[in-house]
């Protein structure tokens, strides 16, 4: 990392907001080299070696199966970070349209979306997501679209705020004396404007959805027990706890705590150094 760039992330986050920046950087990282990194199977059982203590061949020791605990936890971190990712990127793109849209037009229209973003805002994302289990089943593919859908007005509501400010500033005004059209106007000036709150909102979101995927996995909702997802590893390890042998539950709710707190940390800084240099301007 360049000098100038690590000092522009200590005036915007802080210290400790890019200490938690690191942290999801390392997952990220972690999910994405897991097929390169030097771990065991997370699938090989072997019954013959189960609740093995730590060891130099399993660093955080083994399941009930015989199963590699720190192999189960790198590969549970790409189904447990792509899913919020899916849920952030569906989200953010739809939450984005459908606010600057209520913003430019307002009227009806701005009437009818906003009346969108409530009823959706009322029913929690998790309990949206057991209704759509219920109806076509249970499901990665199923929770993470219901979940899309439940977090648009978490977008959708600040990006309208901010959006009818820059809406009504004389700059867009001059834009379209010029001949400029709205899709142009929206797009170079009125989204970027408003780009540092749109990934405030979306860095907290993620963290949100990932707990929410990580019940889901837990209540056997999400993607099946057998795959190796943090959620699905602390329901495994449960019936463990009352045995003695609380590692791969600790281990996995260790990682989904520190993960959302990286998440809803960074975001609040964002948000909090957006809102300080607002004032400033």
């Amino acid at each position: 990392m360049s000098p100038s760039l690590r000092s522009r992330l200590h005036r915007r986050l802080g210290p400790l907001g890019v200490a938690a920046l690191a942290v999801i950087a390392t997952l990220g990282l972690m999910a994405v080299l897991a097929p390169l990194l030097p771990v065991a199977d997370p699938t090989d059982v072997d019954l013959s070696d189960t609740f093995a203590p730590p060891s130099a061949g399993h660093p955080f020791g083994t399941d009930s199966n015989g199963r590699d605990i720190l192999a189960r936890l790198v590969w549970g971190s790409r189904t447990a970070l792509l899913g919020p990712l899916t849920v952030t990127v569906v989200a953010t793109a739809v939450g984005v349209v459908l606010a600057v849209v209520a913003s430019w037009r307002g009227g009806w229209s701005d009437g009818v979306i906003s009346r969108m973003f409530d009823v959706v805002f009322a029913f929690p994302g998790i309990l949206l997501a057991l209704v759509v289990a219920a109806v076509v089943g249970a499901g990665f593919v199923a929770a993470v679209a219901a979940l899309s859908v439940a977090y648009i007005p978490y977008i959708g509501r600040v990006t309208r705020g901010a959006a009818l400010q820059q809406v009504r500033q004389p700059y867009v005004a001059a834009l379209s004396v010029q001949g400029q059209s709205a899709t142009a106007i929206c797009a170079r000036h009125v989204v970027p404007n408003v780009g540092i709150l749109i990934v405030a909102q979306a860095t907290v979101t993620f963290g949100y959805a990932l707990v929410d995927l990580a019940a889901l996995s837990y209540l056997g909702l999400g993607v099946e027990q057998a795959t190796p997802d943090w959620g699905a590893i602390v329901a495994a390890g449960q019936s463990d706890i009352l045995s003695g042998y609380p590692q791969q539950s600790l281990y996995a709710g260790v990682l989904i705590v520190v993960a959302v707190a990286a998440c809803c940390i960074v975001g609040e800084r964002i948000s909090d150094r957006e809102q300080y240099w607002g004032r400033l301007r």
